[in-house]
Formats: C-alpha cells, structure tokens, sequence
C-alpha cells in the first residue's frame, strides 16, 4: 500500500509549497523548525485540542534542542505524556516560494519532522499552554477526529500500513 500513497502538495498561502514526505534518515537540523508524533497507546492515537481542532501533538525547536528532545518536550507540555523509542516517519518538506516578514525567520528549505512512537507513561492532563483537551482516539475514528483529515489522510494511511496499525 505504502507505494500507492501520493503525498499531495498544498500551499501555505501563497508564499510557501509543502509536501509530506517519507524518510529514512533525518534531514541537517539546522532545517528542522518543528516536530510532532504519531503517538500511539494500546491501539489509539493519542491527539491534542488546540484552539484550531485536534491533531497531534508538537511545535517548534527551541534554541539548539535535538529534534527527538523537542518531540519529547512537546508531547509532555501539551499531551502529559513521555514517549518511548523514536521512529521518524518523515517530514513535511517547506520551499519558500517568496520571502515576506512572516517567514523571513525560516530557513529557505525547512522540515517540519514527523516521528512515531508508543506512549509510555500518561500522566494526568492540566490544559496549559494553547492546549484545551487530550484524547486517546480509535484509529477508526481518527477520520472524523482530526480538524484537518483532508490534508493528513495520505499521512495517516501511509504510518498506519508502515506500523501496521487497524
């Protein structure tokens, strides 16, 4: 199946050109701006309600954290939870189109990097940061679930033959 999946490209307004793409080996990191996880626990997918709708947890790099430090931090901040062993799935790959004031901050080339990993340990949820709720979901579900499946869907079929999740 994992052949068969096209990665569609979508824009970030008009200044930006992203597509997803599956890797082997991680991308220099100086490129990577952000990281999230496919978090999985006992067969649901573990995904966070932001004010814009729910999808996985992650954000940005700060300073000069590892990719695997900032998925770390980011699923304990919005999701508390920690993570086992990181696998990295792949990365959504951004080309600037134009420079303006809003992306002038980013490398020309960026990732945004996407890691799966089984959740470990679940702590008890205090919404903080832009978080308002967190929710181990059926991966059937997922579909209605995420705010924007249109755009993940090709993702979320790709890791879940590549993880060979139901």
């Amino acid at each position: 199946m994992q052949n068969n999946i096209i990665f569609p490209v979508t824009y970030w307004g008009k200044n930006t050109e992203v597509q997803f793409m599956p890797m082997d080996k991680m991308v220099p990191t100086d490129q990577i701006t952000s990281c999230f996880v496919f978090a999985v626990h006992e067969d649901k997918l573990l995904m966070i309600r932001p004010e814009r709708g729910w999808g996985l947890p992650g954000g940005h790099r700060e300073g000069n954290e590892s990719p695997e430090d900032c998925v770390r931090r980011e699923a304990h901040e919005e999701a508390v939870v920690e993570l086992g062993e990181l696998d990295l799935i792949g990365g959504w790959e951004a080309k600037k189109i134009t420079k303006t004031e809003k992306n002038a901050k980013y490398p020309d080339l960026a990732y945004q990097i996407l890691y799966f990993a089984k959740v470990e340990k679940i702590m008890p949820f205090v919404s903080q940061f832009e978080v308002l709720e967190r929710a181990f979901v059926d991966i059937k579900d997922v579909p209605q679930f995420h705010a924007s499946y249109a755009n993940f869907e090709a993702i979320f079929l790709y890791t879940l033959d590549k993880y060979k999740l139901k």
